[in-house]
């Protein structure tokens, strides 16, 4: 799916060159990985040396992908592989390839961070979002009591289910940055078993990778296609 006209930035004696160059490598090389956990990490390894260049202006790994999920969102026609895909899913389907609960957990795991919860709901609108988030609620109800906050994100998530809104921009931020950005941290936080010691080989969490590594393709890909566009 790449074009021909848009590798031949590699060629370029520019950074931005160098960095799509360095981005192709690590794609390239993630589908010669034996690993499915490997083949990932690799195509994060692309992914971070393209938006590190797309957002050099900014300073640190969170602006950089917020200066991603704004341009996924203001200019979806630059990033058509992955719409169209996205826009494919079911609620049911995400769901069931992925450890929302843990995330939850994982990313809002403090009454502290619990405004942080409530904007991350309400900065997405997709009503497939919305049904994962509300059937999610309960493990952070409580803090979102306490805080006061659950009443308006309760009325938030309803009202996109309500009026089944799409939005496979914010779908696609979700999974491909935020999502995936959990994924790859516990990963590489070394916060689990290495892949290689496993009792079954393909449990949920395998097949989660294999999925999320053929969305974050679809991305990469995008952005190596449009990168006149950055």
């Amino acid at each position: 799916k790449l074009t021909k006209n848009s590798t031949s930035i590699v060629f370029e004696e520019t950074p931005k060159g160098h960095s799509y160059l360095i981005a192709l490598t690590h794609l390239v090389k993630s589908y010669c990985s034996e690993s499915p956990y490997d083949a990932f990490e690799r195509k994060w390894k692309a992914f971070n040396a393209i938006y590190r260049e797309v957002a050099s202006s900014k300073t640190t790994e969170f602006e950089r992908q917020v200066f991603i999920r704004k341009n996924l969102i203001d200019v979806p026609q630059n990033y058509p592989l992955i719409i169209d895909e996205v826009g494919k899913l079911t609620t049911q389907e995400i769901r069931s390839k992925t450890r929302w609960i843990k995330f939850v957990h994982n990313n809002f795991s403090t009454i502290k961070q619990t405004k942080i919860y409530k904007d991350f709901i309400l900065a997405n609108d997709d009503f497939r979002l919305a049904e994962i988030n509300i059937s999610t609620i309960s493990v952070r109800e409580d803090f979102l009591k306490n805080k006061g906050f659950y009443d308006e994100v309760v009325s938030h998530l309803n009202d996109k289910i309500d009026k089944c809104v799409v939005n496979n921009s914010h779908l696609v931020a979700t999974l491909c940055i935020k999502y995936m950005y959990f994924v790859r941290n516990k990963s590489v936080h070394a916060e689990k078993v290495d892949s290689s010691f496993r009792l079954t080989s393909l449990n949920k969490e395998e097949g989660e990778i294999v999925w999320l590594s053929s969305l974050i393709d679809l991305l990469i890909i995008d952005i190596i296609n449009g990168h006149e566009n950055f």
